[in-house]
């Protein structure tokens, strides 16, 4: 402090020359003194500071990171790209029967065992690649699942024959999509295809969900996921579709200012993501303005007579298609009325990710996958557990009859140790010969059924020396008079096999237990 400063404050304050000393030696240590460790933000939702106070100012608790750059992002950052290979153990490169000029470009991570297969299609401008760290936290979290990834005709790698024309119709795309499964089972030689979930984001969810309506990949088909793309709110969306295309540099001087102005603006949210997925989106070419090499891959204004093709019908096929649904939307104010109405009444599960851009999957693959695997789960067939099938004593024993046999019941017992079937059949010496084999086959047919796995076996056994003599019997009497005094005809005249009521009761029973 200096000595006008010294002489201001005695005259002023009226303090001595002994206590502004003091409280000057104490400030000198303050400056010098080491901050108090700060404790790390907790993440407590029941603190008040992430809670309305009385006062009613809501107060953002720590963990929000309301001005936070986006992830991945710091100032001494790297914007190197990372390889394809750090995600999938191989490409493939895929021609189909039907379209045998077109070869299709995709990434693959094989499912271990009776994984599911997550097949992914990418949106407008967009490639495979957009889906790489998804899969990745995918199978972090599901370790068996496999990865199909494509690259839609026009975008990424795909080759179509040069100077023909640009079809990006739905239908056309739809049909790519199945082209890339079959032939993918081929080329890695499935047997057959494993559990299938289609997950599409923005165009590509107008096709998962075309080719899930067409039921082409039949049971293999679990379900679908669409994200971040509804009919109403993507038809609005056309309309600036054009505003935005000229918004946007139509090239880069380098790949790296390619995937830093992908962050700066936004448009991706994780750095780590961006520099997986934009480098699929550029391809060097000097030819056009040598200062700006790295233009885009594809066309996104040539491709303007496709879009409402795109989007026209999505809600009404979405919710009407076979399969599990789920909705992924960085909003809900993007819903339509159709959807909003089907939400409402359950036909499909929505997740909501308010913090996310349109590339929800790319801005949070984390939270992203773990809705998908929680989705496969859900809809996972292997992991049914069937109530225990009802019994098949005496099922299949009222009023029955097999032509050239008397009406007598026995047991047939199929080619399983621990599988016993009443089922009336008939024996050789109550049979001509065409009903023996009558009778023996239809006892192989209710063995099938019941799931035996070797009804080739089937041995009949005259319950007449059993304990069952005196019950079989005389259900089939009373079955006999029971006919008689409803007027009805006897089974024996209508000749054929034939089923009484409580037949057709148990057998009802027994499917209704499948």
């Amino acid at each position: 402090m200096s000595d006008l400063q010294r002489h201001w404050a005695k005259s002023k304050l009226g303090l001595t020359h002994e206590s502004l000393k003091e409280a000057e030696d104490e400030a000198g240590t303050d400056q010098v003194s080491e901050l108090p460790d700060i404790p790390e933000p907790a993440d407590d939702d029941s603190s008040s500071a992430s809670s309305v106070s009385s006062t009613g100012t809501v107060i953002p608790s720590p963990n929000q990171k309301l001005f936070a750059r986006p992830q991945g992002i710091s100032r001494g950052r790297t914007l190197e790209q990372i390889p394809w290979t750090t995600y999938f153990e191989r490409e493939l490169h895929l021609n189909s029967a039907s379209e045998p000029d077109i070869t299709y470009h995709a990434y693959l991570t094989s499912p271990v065992g009776k994984g599911p297969l997550f097949v992914m299609h990418h949106g407008a401008g967009s490639s495979g690649l957009s889906f790489a760290v998804l899969g990745t936290e995918i199978r972090r979290q599901l370790p068996n699942a496999g990865i199909l990834a494509i690259d839609c005709r026009g975008h990424g790698t795909t080759a179509v024959p040069e100077g023909s024309a640009l079809d990006l119709g739905l239908t056309t795309l739809s049909t790519d999509l199945l082209n890339v499964i079959e032939a993918t089972q081929i080329e890695m030689k499935w047997r057959q295809l494993p559990p299938i979930v289609l997950v599409g984001h923005s165009l590509g969810g107008a096709v998962v969900t075309d080719l899930a309506t067409t039921g082409k990949l039949g049971s293999s088909l679990l379900g679908y996921a669409v994200l971040d793309v509804v009919e109403g709110s993507a038809m609005d969306a056309l309309q600036s579709m054009q505003t935005y295309l000229s918004t946007r540099p139509s090239g880069f001087a380098t790949m790296q200012a390619g995937i830093d102005w992908h962050i700066r603006t936004r448009t991706i949210r994780n750095s780590v993501s961006a520099r997986s997925s934009v480098p699929a989106l550029l391809i060097f070419d000097e030819s056009a303005d040598p200062a700006r090499p790295w233009r885009w891959r594809t066309n996104l204004a040539a491709t303007q007579r496709f879009w409402e093709n795109w989007f026209v019908g999505l809600s009404k096929k979405f919710l009407g298609a076979r399969g599990g649904k789920l909705l992924l939307l960085a909003g809900t104010d993007r819903l339509d009325t159709e959807l909003t109405i089907g939400q409402m009444q359950g036909k499909y599960a929505l997740q909501v990710f308010p913090e996310a851009g349109h590339f929800i999957h790319e801005d949070m693959p984390e939270k992203t996958a773990l809705t998908l695997v929680d989705f496969y789960r859900r809809n996972d067939r292997t992991a049914l557990v069937l109530p225990p099938k009802v019994p098949c004593v005496n099922q299949f024993t009222s009023g029955q009859q097999i032509a050239g046999c008397q009406q007598l019941d026995i047991a047939c017992i199929c080619g399983n140790e621990n599988f016993l079937s009443d089922i009336a059949c008939c024996v050789a010496d109550t049979c001509d010969e065409a009903g023996q084999e009558a009778a023996v086959e239809y006892a192989r047919q209710i063995c099938s059924a019941q799931g035996v796995d070797t009804p080739e076996d089937v041995v009949c056994r005259n319950t007449t020396s059993t304990s069952q003599t005196a019950t079989t019997t005389s259900a089939a009497a009373s079955s006999t008079t029971s006919a008689a005094a409803d007027g009805t005809e006897s089974p024996s005249a209508a000749g054929g096999v034939t089923f009484g009521r409580g037949v057709f009761v148990a057998a009802l029973t027994w499917l209704l237990a499948l």
